[in-house]
């Protein structure tokens, strides 16, 4: 019962909580429309007031000193004791007509002292001091006072000795005056009261006539001045109201944003991270860059309290360093992120780390290493990159596709490259022959992952895709096509560890890769996640190809014409690696066709083929590659050397002697290497037997040497 009203107490609580934002939005637009209201009346009331000349008397006399009108003097003769006279009078530059055709004008007019008048005797007579304007008007000209009245042709004035005021009076002019003249000439004397006779000083004034069409054309224009000046007056008004109203529109709509931001963040981020950590830390990552209300403080530090409390501390510590929160790279804290968070952040963290190896040296070499491996993987015999290996491996495998030693971090004591493997590096076009167990597979390998590397070093190098001969479910082992389609998926595969180096790639580069991809794997997801790209980037991808491609299929023609410009960025070329494993007399003539094909394309061809097929080249040259040692080459008894020392260190040993006892007086593994037959394979395979018998005995005794085939117990054999 408790529960049941307070869930109806906290209902009623609600809507009393909206009522009353509805009713103070209500009361918030009736003020703003009522304060609108109240101003564009004022306003209206004083453009009304001004139409209809209401302020007219306070603005008249301040007219005579505005630039519409000039004054014009003239001095009046001295009269003995009377001081220095001057008459100003305040004409209009031109006579206006009002709309009853009858044009007038103030005019303003004053007697002033120029110097202080100094009398003998008291003036006697008040006329002593008055003077007389007469203005002498053409027919048709009058003078009347502000209310219009007429006020004759003369004006009685007293000097003054200040510059007071004008006397205001008015000109007036009727309609026929328009058609004799377009001006008014008058006359103005000045005399002593009394004394009309004698004419102290005249002036002569001439002021311009506004004609009918200059007036019809004022009144037009000052009509619509006037009607403008009201509208824009109240479009003002009404832009003034709209902005304050788009102000709080705003700022409330802020405060909405974020009310939503802290909302979201609570709701959302909490979960997520539980849920899944590389999602919450996309979400959190892309949050951090968003702009408002991302930005504001309170949001900001919501999202940092919700993150510190909910995400693991590892977590954390790579998204520091992924912002840029922290300037000193964590190398054990990059290694995590890259090993449990998504593909996704694995791709970033790849492209990142590649930028600058000092952010994570180890991280590095194995993305070195996933990089060469990656162009391999699209063939399903070839499987020495699946799993890590164990030491009871160490000896097990004897071909180069199943040794899983191959594809450990940093080679891992399965990469080792001999010295011969230089002659590997010069031509471009070349083929290599070489005997059962030499290593042909292996040094293909080899080839592919030196090329790679030196493109991440800087170096110039061609983009290496590995074929093996003949191909697996490619259809025509010598077809262009069939060689376009291992060209295709080395692609795929390598974009999948290095991203940037096709989404960065220039367009033409782009445009072929995605005709390639076009053409032989169309738009299918399920392709693209099988190559080992997230979904993100197989959606960026596709998209590329959808932007890019040509035509879906293509001729053989066309294949050949793109197939040379189809690598990603930071190579230079192609460089087809042939692994021949086994072929007839028509097969290798179609082969070297193709060859002879791709290199008039500028694509570099490098075959390996068993020594048995070295008839069927026909006299091309070609490079022999063999491990035994020959009176002018001390190299490939070294390079044999070299290679059981790797295979030793498979199981931390330096040398077989350590699994002797006593230890030998010969040098034991000088006598392996002489025992293995001059190949990798028998190499190997001789170890690998050594091992098993020290693992089962714990030593190796010279009985066991001399059953192993390692020591001979005649006296005449020189081993």
């Amino acid at each position: 019962m408790d529960t049941g009203k307070g869930e109806k107490i906290g209902q009623i609580k609600r809507r009393l909580a909206t009522w009353s934002k509805k009713v103070k939005e209500v009361l918030e637009k009736v003020v703003n429309s009522v304060f609108f209201i109240i101003c564009t009346l004022v306003i209206f009331a004083l453009s009304c007031l001004f139409a209809i000349g209401f302020l007219d008397s306070h603005l008249s006399i301040s007219r005579l000193e505005s630039r519409l009108y000039e004054p014009r003097s003239a001095e009046i003769t001295s009269i003995s004791g009377a001081g220095d006279l001057i008459l100003e009078i305040f004409v209009p530059r031109k006579i206006l007509m009002d709309e009853s055709g009858e044009a007038g004008a103030p005019i303003g007019v004053r007697i002033r002292y120029t110097t202080s008048p100094t009398y003998t005797t008291t003036p006697t007579s008040p006329s002593t001091c008055q003077y007389v304007v007469h203005f002498e008007l053409p027919e048709g000209v009058t003078l009347v006072d502000g209310k219009g009245a007429p006020i004759g042709s003369e004006l009685v004035m007293i000097p003054s000795l200040d510059t007071v005021t004008p006397t205001l009076i008015y000109l007036q002019a009727v309609s026929p005056i328009y058609r004799r003249s377009s001006s008014v000439e008058m006359t103005i004397e000045v005399y002593r009261l009394g004394n009309p006779e004698k004419v102290l000083g005249n002036l002569p004034i001439s002021v311009v006539l506004e004609s009918s069409t200059e007036s019809l054309l004022r009144r037009w224009f000052e009509t619509i001045i006037g009607a403008g000046g009201l509208v824009g007056t109240l479009l003002s008004v009404a832009g003034a109201y709209f902005i304050q109203q788009q102000q709080r529109q705003r700022a409330k709509e802020r405060e909405e944003q974020i009310a939503m931001a802290l909302s979201e963040v609570d709701s959302v981020l909490p979960g997520l991270i539980r849920r899944d950590p590389s999602e919450g830390a996309r979400w959190y990552s892309e949050r951090q860059e968003r702009a408002f209300p991302w930005t504001e403080r309170m949001v900001q530090e919501r999202l940092q309290g919700v993150w510190e409390n909910e995400a693991d501390e590892n977590l954390q510590r790579w998204m520091a360093i992924w912002l840029g929160e922290e300037h000193v790279s964590e190398e054990e804290v990059v290694e995590w992120a890259f090993k449990n968070l998504d593909g996704e952040w694995k791709e970033k963290i790849r492209n990142w780390v590649m930028e600058d190896q000092a952010r994570a040296p180890n991280l590095f070499k194995e993305i070195e290493e996933d990089s060469w491996v990656s162009i391999i993987k699209p063939w399903p015999s070839i499987r020495f990159y699946l799993r890590q290996p164990t030491s009871d491996e160490a000896f097990t495998y004897t071909a180069a596709e199943e040794d899983l030693w191959l594809a450990m971090e940093g080679g891992g004591g399965g990469i080792f490259e001999p010295a011969q493997g230089e002659n590997l590096s010069g031509d471009k076009y070349l083929w290599i022959v070489g005997a059962e167990g030499s290593g042909r597979t292996a040094a293909a390998f080899l080839t592919v992952r030196k090329q790679v590397l030196d493109r991440i070093r800087g170096k110039a190098a061609p983009f290496p895709f590995y074929y093996p001969f003949p191909p697996e479910g490619y259809g025509l082992p010598t077809d262009e096509e069939a060689v376009a389609r291992a060209l295709a998926d080395a692609l795929l595969h390598y974009i999948a560890v290095r991203t940037d180096d096709f989404f960065k790639q220039d367009t033409i580069y782009k445009a072929a890769m995605c005709s390639l991809f076009a053409h032989f794997f169309s738009l299918q997801p399920r392709r693209y996640s099988l190559a080992g790209l997230s979904p993100h980037t197989s959606q960026r991808l596709r998209e590329e190809i959808k932007r890019l491609a040509g035509r879906a299929r293509l001729s053989r023609e066309e294949i050949l014409k793109i197939m040379h410009l189809a690598f990603p960025r930071g190579f230079q070329g192609l460089l087809l690696l042939v692994d021949v494993k086994d072929a007839d007399k028509d097969s290798m003539k179609g082969l070297i066709d193709l060859a002879d094909r791709l290199r008039r394309r500028d694509i570099g061809v490098k075959v390996f083929l068993p020594k048995r097929l070295k008839g069927s080249l026909e006299g091309r040259p070609c490079l022999e590659w063999k491990w035994e040692r020959e009176e002018d080459d001390q190299r490939r008894l070294d390079d044999l050397q070299g290679l059981l020392k790797m295979l030793l260190s498979r199981v931390e040993s330096h040398s077989v002697a350590d699994w002797c006892k006593p230890m030998p007086k010969r040098d034991v593994d000088k006598l392996v290497v002489q025992s293995a037959g001059g190949t990798p394979r028998g190499l190997i395979e001789k170890v690998g037997m050594l091992w098993t018998r020290y693992k089962k005995k714990g030593q190796l005794s010279e009985e066991d040497l001399i059953e192993l085939k390692i020591l001979k117990s005649s006296p005449e054999d020189p081993r």
